[in-house]
């Protein structure tokens, strides 16, 4: 969110744009979503319940063990570059 959200540190208000997303997750599949700054000023974007998991092989699944088969030598050798995202 560009428009900035008022916080207290230490002792002066600052305003900063809210540029962190939060994901909550509970037991029994409740995941909440924020958008805040700090805490105080955080505002509720969603709130869902997971749905329940099979343990069958998904299309998801085929498609990962799929693309290992075909750049798996190359990740190994390599490894996954995680920073410069």
């Amino acid at each position: 969110m560009k428009e900035v959200a008022p916080f207290e540190s230490f002792g002066e208000i600052v305003e900063y744009p809210r540029d962190a997303l939060v994901f909550g997750l509970a037991p029994g599949g409740t995941v909440v979503v924020w958008i805040m700054n700090r805490s105080e000023n955080a505002i509720e974007a969603g709130r869902y319940e997971a749905g329940p998991y099979n343990n069958e092989k998904s299309s998801y699944s085929q498609w990962v063990d799929e693309y290992l088969e075909k750049e798996g030598e190359h990740l190994r050798d390599n490894g996954i570059k995680l920073n410069g995202w």
